[in-house]
């Protein structure tokens, strides 16, 4: 619904951040990480968001610094026996590279050290993650290299970006990087 907000931090405390754009404040649940990373009240900031319905059909939303940490939250709380709560707790305790080491290190007794989170529930995370985390990490830094490729070639970023992503959204991202570039190549020549 929201990818992100970016906006002027109205209120911060170590479980909520409220964003003001234009006149309108969004309450964002956060990891406590992100509390001590946020500016101070006044500043802009911008977080990747994901809006969720809790048990009460209300929305809530859910903010994180980084990309890859939305990416994160989005899968584990697609797991079995992990909900938001827990997986919030996963990054207030944990730093976003600390939990992919732990998944891919099959790291069970750092993962269930997280409130919330037992060995059975950690074994899940394990079994569902394990092996795609990195590959993931390592397709988007490829991916980069397109934008880059693009760019050294006199495109601008955005437009560069904008290519790049249009060709993996509608091929799919299982493409390879040296594929991405010539599609992206092929379209830019049409435009």
């Amino acid at each position: 619904m929201y990818f992100s907000i970016k906006g002027k931090l109205d209120y911060k405390d170590y479980e909520i951040a409220s964003i003001n754009v234009g006149g309108l404040s969004f309450e964002i649940k956060i990891p406590l990480r992100t509390f001590f990373n946020l500016p101070e009240i006044g500043e802009n900031t911008k977080l990747y968001t994901i809006v969720l319905t809790n048990s009460e059909n209300n929305f809530e939303i859910y903010g994180f610094e980084t990309l890859d940490e939305k990416r994160l939250f989005s899968k584990l709380i697609r797991i079995m026996g992990v909900g938001p709560k827990t997986a919030l707790s996963l990054f207030s305790k944990m730093e976003y590279n600390e939990i992919v080491n732990a998944i891919e290190n099959n790291d069970i007794s750092t993962l269930s050290s997280v409130p919330g989170i037992g060995k059975k529930t950690a074994g899940r995370i394990f079994l569902e993650l394990s092996g795609k985390l990195v590959k993931e990490e390592e397709k988007s830094k490829d991916f980069e290299d397109v934008v880059l490729a693009l760019q050294s070639l006199g495109y601008k970023k955005k437009e560069a970006e904008a290519i790049v992503n249009s060709v993996i959204k509608e091929i799919g991202s299982d493409i390879q990087p040296e594929e991405v570039l010539k599609e992206s190549l092929k379209r830019l020549a049409e435009k």
